[in-house]
């Protein structure tokens, strides 16, 4: 699955510009009833990646 971050303009300086995108999930719940207990079946709930754009 692929998904895009667009950035729409005319860029007013240049330069060189860093960022970093948070992507934050609330897993879905499950009820195991062998157990009793809910279960979100997510490895990790959140994740974040750095970027750097340049602007010449």
């Amino acid at each position: 699955m692929e998904h895009t971050l667009l950035f729409e303009g005319v860029p007013q300086s240049r330069g060189r510009y860093e960022f970093t995108v948070f992507l934050y999930v609330d897993p879905p719940m499950t009820y195991i009833e062998e157990t009793g207990q809910d279960e979100d079946g997510m490895c990790s709930q959140s994740t974040s990646k750095s970027y750097v754009i340049v602007i010449h």
